[in-house]
C-alpha cells in the first residue's frame, strides 16, 4: 500500500470513528440519564463532582482519589470548550478518532500498512470503545495514553532517540496520573529504554 494512501485512510478512519461516536453520544444522551447526571456513588459522579470543584477553585482538601488526572481533564475540557456535557463527550470522541489513528500507525510499525488499517478498522468501531465515550469515564482517556505510549516507544525503539524516550516517560508519568495500573508497564520501558539508547 503506497504510504499517501495509508495515512488518507487512517485519517478516514479516525474521522469516520469522531463521527460515530459523536452519534453513539447524541443517542446516549436522550436515552441515559447515567450520561448527563450520574448516580451518587458512582464513579462517575465522583468524576463530575471534584472536576466541578476544581473548575471554581473550591477544592481544598487533599485529593484521595486515585485517578488523579482525570479530575483535572474534565475541567480544561470546561475551561476550553465551554460548561456541559456536549464539550466533555467531543473531547472525548477526539481522543478516541487520536487512539484510532495513532494504533494503525503503530501497527503498521509492527507488522505493515495493510495491518494498520485493519487495526484502525477494528478500533474505529470497537463497541467498547464507543460506549465510553459519552460517559465520565477516564477509559476513553486511558485508551489514548496506552496507544500513544506504544506508539511513541515503537518510535523511540526503532530511533533510539532519548528524547523520543522523554516523551514515552511523559506520557507513562501522565496516564499513570490517570490510573495507576500503567506502573505494571515500567519495568519493562525502563529496560527496553536502556537497550536501545
Amino acid at each position: 500500500m503506497i504510504k499517501k494512501y495509508f495515512y488518507i485512510l487512517l485519517v478516514l478512519l479516525a474521522s469516520a470513528g469522531f463521527a460515530l461516536r459523536l452519534q453513539v453520544c447524541r443517542e446516549l444522551l436522550d436515552k441515559d440519564i447515567q450520561v448527563s447526571r450520574p448516580s451518587a456513588g458512582t464513579d462517575m459522579a465522583t468524576y463530575k463532582e471534584l472536576s466541578e470543584r476544581i473548575l471554581k477553585g473550591e477544592f481544598n482538601e487533599e485529593y484521595y482519589y486515585q485517578p488523579l488526572y482525570y479530575a483535572f481533564f474534565l475541567p480544561i475540557v470546561h475551561k476550553v470548550l465551554g460548561s456541559g456535557i456536549w464539550p466533555v463527550m467531543i473531547a472525548q470522541a477526539f481522543l478516541s478518532a487520536l487512539t484510532i489513528f495513532f494504533a494503525g500507525l503503530a501497527s503498521a510499525m509492527l507488522w505493515g500498512r495493510r495491518a494498520g488499517v485493519i487495526t484502525g478498522v477494528l478500533i474505529a468501531f470497537s463497541a467498547l470503545l464507543i460506549l465510553y465515550v459519552p460517559y465520565h469515564l477516564l477509559e476513553t482517556l486511558q485508551a489514548f495514553w496506552i496507544t500513544m505510549i506504544l506508539y511513541v516507544v515503537l518510535l523511540a525503539w526503532r530511533s533510539g532517540n532519548s528524547a523520543h524516550w522523554g516523551i514515552a516517560g511523559f506520557l507513562v508519568s501522565m496516564a499513570i496520573l490517570t490510573r495507576g495500573n500503567i506502573w505494571f508497564f515500567v519495568p519493562g520501558l525502563a529496560v527496553a529504554a536502556f537497550c536501545s539508547v
